[in-house]
């Protein structure tokens, strides 16, 4: 299992009268600290409060080794250290809560009626690692109140509400995920939330694959945000954000949506083959764009309506269904040292006693 078996303590549970338990909770009361507890398959139909820094590993295929627990949780982490591996974990409320330590959670499947994984408090900073958080009637996974915490390489996909929900100072980092056919969102940041999104794939979620919303602050690199049923990317209520270097694209409603006094920043990004606008600054949003493609769009590559007055630098639009950038009904907006080609009607059209600032900009080859 691992090196540690050697060094540490172990004691086995299983259903069996030949381990040294038959309850995972009876085995953790009695363990001493740096205790490694091995669990053999079986379903076990108990709630597990982790208080002492313990190694819980399943012995066996993750899907022979069940954790079930009704109106409880799962697994509440009550220490500051610990490791969980290796199980397939049901729940009826909250599959693993974690308001506290660094709880290490590899390997495991997770399906809750509520939410999957909850991470809560400044005092939460969890590691989850190639675990599948799926078909929960509630989030996937959720992190507030301050919580922190790295989830990488994990499969969330089929819930209910959000897969990634981050709001109120929770500052995760998400690295190489896949968040998909979600009912929701792929992944919502709101009331404050942070976290830094690395190298991710969000992708068919029945919203937007990525909501910002209420000053919600992420910082967004080289994710793939594409399929979805409606925008890849919806910034709306005072929202910010950094993107770069991501592709969005073939989403059904706008590639990125900026809205109501929203004022993200998106750099080195490719936004393209979406059903409708490449984006759509609307409702008074701002936002700065530089050095992005948007390409291939249905409709505009950029819609500026209704107030919105963004800054837009460096980037190339073309290759359009229909105009590279559309300003109208009091749109605003700054574009300097653009690219605006072969877009299928104008390069820019104006109207609506709109008003922008156009500075050394090249315009050619549309139809």
């Amino acid at each position: 299992m691992t090196s540690n078996l050697y060094s540490k303590k172990t004691v086995v549970v299983a259903k069996s009268d030949r381990a040294d338990y038959t309850t995972i909770a009876e085995a953790i009361k009695n363990a001493q600290p740096e205790t490694i507890i091995l669990v053999k398959p079986g379903i076990y139909r108990e709630s597990i409060v982790i208080d002492k820094s313990l190694e819980i590993l399943g012995d066996g295929k993750v899907s022979d080794i069940v954790i079930e627990a009704t109106n409880l949780n799962c697994i509440l982490m009550q220490t500051d250290y610990a490791i969980v591996r290796g199980f397939t974990l049901r729940e009826s409320t909250v599959g693993v809560c974690v308001p506290k330590g660094q709880l290490i959670l590899e390997d495991c499947d997770l399906t809750a009626y509520d939410c999957g994984i909850v991470i809560c408090g400044s005092e939460a900073n969890p590691i989850i690692r190639r675990c599948c958080i799926h078909d929960g009637q509630g989030n996937g996974i959720q992190i507030k109140d301050n919580g922190q915490g790295v989830i990488e390489d994990c499969d969330i996909y089929g819930n209910t509400y959000s897969g990634v929900k981050i709001d109120k100072g929770g500052n995760p980092m998400i690295r190489r995920c896949r968040i998909y056919d979600g009912k929701s969102c792929g992944i919502s940041i709101k009331y404050n939330g942070l976290g830094t999104i690395e190298d991710c794939d969000i992708y068919g979620n029945t919203y937007s694959g990525v909501y910002i919303d209420k000053v919600g602050n992420p910082t967004i690199g080289r994710c793939r945000i594409y399929d979805g049923k409606k925008d890849g990317i919806w910034i709306t209520d005072n929202g910010l954000g950094t993107l770069e270097d991501c592709d969005i694209y073939g989403n059904t409603y706008p590639g990125v949506y900026i809205g109501k006094a929203s004022n993200p920043t998106i750099r080195n990004c490719r936004i393209y083959d979406g059903k409708e606008d490449g984006i759509w600054i609307t409702d008074n949003g701002l936002g700065t764009l530089e050095d992005c493609d948007i390409y291939g769009n249905t409709y505009s590559g950029v819609s500026i309506d209704k107030g919105g007055n963004p800054t837009i630098r460096r980037c190339r639009i073309y290759d359009g269904k229909e105009d590279g950038i559309e300003i109208k009904y009091n749109g605003q907006g700054v574009i300097e040292d653009c690219d605006i080609y072969s877009n299928n009607y104008q390069g820019i059209k104006i109207n609506k006693n709109s008003n922008i600032t156009l500075r050394n900009c090249r315009i050619y080859d549309c139809k």
